[in-house]
This record gives C-alpha cells, structure tokens and sequence, in this order.
C-alpha cells in the first residue's frame, strides 16, 4: 500500500498474521538489489546480486499470485548448486534438490569469469549487476522498444536484451550497449527516452543520448597567478558515427552563452580574480548538440594541500582492529584550514580478480577519527582518502593504502582428494587458502562424497569442530584435516564415564590439568569403545577452573589445532558436545589453555566411529 507501506491484501501472503510476510511477494533471493516491472504487465523483473561465482535475472510472473515463487537462494546459485550450502546437508535444501519443480530457475544468468556477450570489452571476475529498465519509446531505433537494458557496477558495463516472441525478452538475443560506463548503479529512461544512469564513484547522474555527438573539454592550467592564460582543448570530442562533421562553441567566461569561441583548441586570459565555469558545445552537421561536463576555472588561485598524518605508511591491520587517522591542510591563501575544509572516506578495494570497491564509511568536517577494520574475502585492502576544500573550491586528494596482515591456511584430508568447501568454494585437497588475521572463515567437509569409486562419511576435523564450522585465522599458518572414512558408522553407546580428573590419579583418572600442561587420555577399551574405534562422540564438562581458560581435544600423535573445544570463566562449569578424532592406541590429547592454576575436566561418551 503506498500510502503507508503496508501489504496489500491480495498479496500472495495477505492474511497472514505476520505484517512483513503481507509484503512477501517472491523469495529464495540473496540481494535484489534493483528491479523494474516491465510496462503494460505486473511482472517484476529483478537484478539479484549473487556471491562469488553468478548474476541473477529473476521474473516474478505473478505478484498477486496465490503460490509464491521460490527463486532458490542459498541452495542455489545461478543455475547450479551453491556448493557451500551442498555440503552442509540441509534439510531446506536437501527438499529443493529432490523436488526441482519447486524453484523458479533464473531467466539468465552469467558466470562471474565469463563474458555477458562475447567481445563485450567488459572486464571478467568481479561481478554486480545493479541496474534494469524496460525501453519504450524515443529517440531509440524501433530494435530497442520493449527491450531490457541491464547494468553490472563493478565490470562498468551495460546489455541489453532483446525481445522475443511474445515481446519477453529473450536471453539468446542480447548485445553489448555500453562498455565503459561509469559506476552504474542504476537505470531510468528519462522522458525523451534517453538512458540515465546515477555514476557512484564519480558521484554524477550520466545521460546516454543514441546518435548525439559527445563534448569531451580539457584545460590547462586550471589556476594560478593573474593574468591566468589558460589553454582549452576539445579535440576529443566526436560526432555519433564515422564521418560525422562537429563543429566547436566556447563558453569560456561562465556568462552560459557559447559565443566566446569557435576553435578546437582556444585560449583565454582571466585578468580578474575569481571562478569561471567553462563549457563546450559541440554540433554535427544534423544541428545535433551535446554538451561538456563543467570545468571549474580558479584565477588568482592555488589550491590547498592535505597532509595525511596518521596512519603511517606502512601501517597493517587485522580485522577488529581500530585504525585511528589524523590529518590537515593547508592553502596559499587562507593559510591552516579549519577541520570544516576537511573529508574523509575510507574504501574497501576487493580484488577476487578484477578489482571493485565497497565505500565503508565517511567522515566530514572533522581532522581526525577512527574505524574498525572489516572483515571481508582476500584479496583486499583498505584505502583511507582525505580531501581539502578551499574556500573557492578547489581541492587536493591525498591517498593512503592499507595493507592486512595475512596468513596460510592448509586444508588436508585423509584420504588426501576429496572436496574440502572454505567459504562458497569446494576444492580438493590439499590446498591452502591466504586469509585475513582475526578473519572468520567457514569450512565444511561435505559427506558423503564419492572418490576413486568408493563412498566415503565423514569422521572428524583435526581441531575437533563439527563437519560445518567456523575458523577464525590466527596470526600463525595452521593446517585442518578432515577424516573421512569408507563404509564409517556411528555406533550409539549408553552414555559413559571415560575419564574424571576427580578421581584418584590414573589414566583416566587425576589429577586435575595445570595450566598449559598435555593430558594423553587412553580411551580405547573403555566404556566399549573397541581399540579399532576412529572417532568418538563425547560431552566435555569442565569444572573447579582457577583462572578463566579453555580446552582443546585433538588425537593423539596430531599437531595442536588453532581452535579450542569449550572455553570457560574461572569458577565456572560448563559443557559442549564434540566429535574427536582418536590417535595411536585410541587415544586423546587435552591441552589446558590457562595462564596459571588448574582444571579438572570429564569425558562422557554417548558413541563411537568405526
């Protein structure tokens, strides 16, 4: 409902209790982030932003319709399965995979390292498609009415695709339209007909005009001493085709008439202090005309400059950290600007492959402040802008480069090649993965999985986390092995006693762990665990902690993993469930991750692997 944002009552959810689900129309989307309706229908046809490998043009027939359509997100992902999601087996998902009919595919869809249309001179890897809209009628050729023009930000480009039988769109019929357009974020076709887009780097609304010449204007020097001599050129300016005839009109003293000049390359002299807004005209020999961008002419005037105190180059960061930055400027005539004159961004450059950026956060009018570093994929890196604004308007950029600190994670498994999933990708093992210090990071090992023809179950991660879970990367290179096993089972055991450092010392038994100190605990033959058992299935209870700590539970023989088990307040007692992979002789290792004192630590097992 428009008038206050309320679903309306024939949406396809429009009795339910729930009033966000009122406004429900299609879902199974990761990030729509634009959509158009095409004219003369109720369809919606919708940009969907996909993860690392696909862009999504998705169609909602129908609205109003009664059954809601289901476009497939996180199970899906462009045409295929979303291998990270794959692998965790879920239920939600594991329902979609057995009853296709129950998505609604993609009405195209592009790889994330292939061409939209080939020859495009699109650049490939980074990917966001970020702008739709219909064309209906104008200065355009009768080839583009009906047709869908769609935008991607970070390759800079647009499409479009043509309609087919039955005035659709036809995803087979589709040509490159613009390939260096400018930080495209959005489309609208204005009321001549003409394609707008807003440009979110440059920070400008650009107009696409079909057979209009193009204004390109430079100058040179832009300010200085008077009498300022400035020399204008426009001999990048082009007519719409090949032969095309142009010819020049100056606006040189900002007065908004172009009768200053008839030259390709004039110049003019300002005698009198002040801004001047110079712009080209340029027109073919149809009388067709287009005009340049401004350019900001500043006599008698020199501009600030910025000084970016802190950080120091050089400086690294982790993800979590503050990063503190300070600044100032200074300008010829005014002298120190105030922190008034004074702006600041700080940008996330990701480069997958092809670089883009995410704008993180900006400061204005202010000489200092802080931020959190990101946590975000590798490769990445943060760059800190600080921009000076004199009193006419002219400015100075200085620019700084953040580097993060990085380190190697190595994922193994045994048998070594079978599929390991970090993040949205699956890949054999072994391999290893660069990733930010302090950076959270997803690993699963799908189960079952088929290699050299035998079917293989999962057992246990070496740091003893569930098949699914999260790593977050330490300052060290760490490796995680996942074991898998052919023909595996779980065999339930009526929960067991194992271990209890309260009891009287033995092997099983005390004393309680001191502070950094390795208990090996032989737990093959006990509880009926058989001495052949690979894993074990285990609740890990600690109590009686002296000073707050944690726990780690590995196999016997292995290297100590970068993750704890359970973690705890001094005093405390707590308990967490864990699957640990078991060493020679069926064994345990627990380390106490403590400063100093001690804690007594008990394993009840409720099954085994084998």
């Amino acid at each position: 409902d428009p008038s206050n944002g309320a679903g309306l009552a024939d949406n396809p959810l429009g009795t339910s209790t729930d009033a966000n689900a009122r406004r429900i129309v299609g879902y199974g989307l990761r990030n729509p982030f634009r959509f158009t309706i095409k004219p003369g229908t109720n369809d919606l046809w919708i940009g969907d932003v996909g993860w690392n490998d696909w862009e999504e043009i998705d169609r909602v027939s129908n609205p109003t319709a009664a059954a809601l359509q289901n476009f497939g997100w996180p199970c899906y992902e462009g045409p295929v399965r979303q291998s990270s999601y794959d692998g965790l087996n879920l239920d939600i998902c594991e329902g979609l995979y057995s009853d296709f009919g129950a998505v609604s595919p993609p009405v195209f869809t592009y790889s994330h390292n292939q061409s939209v249309v080939t020859g495009d001179g699109c650049s490939t890897g980074s990917s966001s498609i970020s702008g739709m809209a219909f064309y209906g009628t104008g200065e355009y050729p009768a080839a583009y009415q009906g047709a869908l023009f769609f935008a991607d930000y970070s390759r800079h480009c647009m499409w479009v695709m043509y309609p087919g039988t039955g005035g659709d769109p036809d995803p087979s019929n589709r040509s490159a339209f613009a390939s260096s357009a400018a930080g495209p974020v959005d489309l609208q076709i204005g009321p001549g007909g003409d394609l707008f887009y807003p440009d979110l780097d440059g920070g400008t609304i650009r107009r696409i005009r079909y057979l209009h010449p193009t204004a390109v204007a430079d100058a040179s020097p832009r300010y200085g001493s008077l009498p300022l001599t400035v020399n204008f050129d426009g001999t990048a300016s082009h007519g719409a085709s090949p032969g095309d005839v142009i010819t020049y009109a100056w606006d040189l003293d900002g007065d908004g008439q172009f009768n200053d000049s008839n030259a390709a390359q004039p110049n003019h002299v300002y005698s009198i202090a002040g801004n001047s807004t110079v712009r080209l005209k340029v027109t073919d020999q149809r009388g067709i005309s287009d005009v340049s961008p401004p350019i900001l002419i500043s006599a008698g005037n020199f501009p600030p400059t910025a000084t970016i105190a802190t950080p120091a180059t050089g400086t690294m960061w982790r993800v979590g950290d503050v990063i503190s930055f300070s600044g100032s400027a200074t300008d010829p005539e005014q002298g120190s600007l105030p922190a008034s004159a004074l702006s600041w961004a700080i940008i996330l450059h990701h480069c997958p492959s092809t670089c883009h950026i995410h704008p993180l956060q900006s400061f204005s009018g202010v000489a200092s402040g802080s931020f959190p570093a990101p946590d975000h994929d590798y490769p990445s890196y943060l760059e800190v802008l600080l921009t000076a604004t004199d009193s006419a308007g002219l400015t100075d950029i200085k620019s700084l480069l953040l580097f993060p600190q990085t380190v190697a994670l190595s994922f193994q498994s045994e048998p070594s090649g079978l599929q390991i999933v970090t993040g949205s990708n699956s890949t054999p093992t072994p391999f290893n993965r660069t990733v930010i210090v302090g950076s959270a990071n997803s690993v699963t090992a799908p189960a079952p999985q088929t290699f050299d023809g035998s079917s293989y179950q999962f057992i246990s991660w070496s740091d003893g986390g569930a098949a699914t879970h999260g790593i977050v990367a330490g300052p060290s290179p760490a490796t995680f092995t996942a074991t898998f096993g052919t023909g595996a089972a779980f065999y339930t055991l009526t929960p067991c006693r194992v271990a209890d450092t309260r009891d009287p010392p033995g092997s099983l038994g005390g004393p309680a762990l001191s502070a950094g100190a390795v208990r090996t605990f032989p737990v093959g033959g006990s509880c009926a665990i058989p001495a052949s058992a690979k894993a074990v299935s285990m609740n890990v209870t600690v109590t009686g902690p002296t000073a707050p700590g944690h726990l780690t539970l590995y196999p016997v023989g292995s290297s100590l993993p970068s993750s704890s088990t359970i973690n705890y307040r001094a005093g405390q007692t707590r308990a967490n469930d864990a699957i640990v992979a078991l060493g020679p002789g069926a064994g345990v290792s627990v380390v106490c991750g403590q400063a100093s004192g001690t804690v007594h630590v008990i394993l009840d097992v409720n099954g085994y692997f084998e």
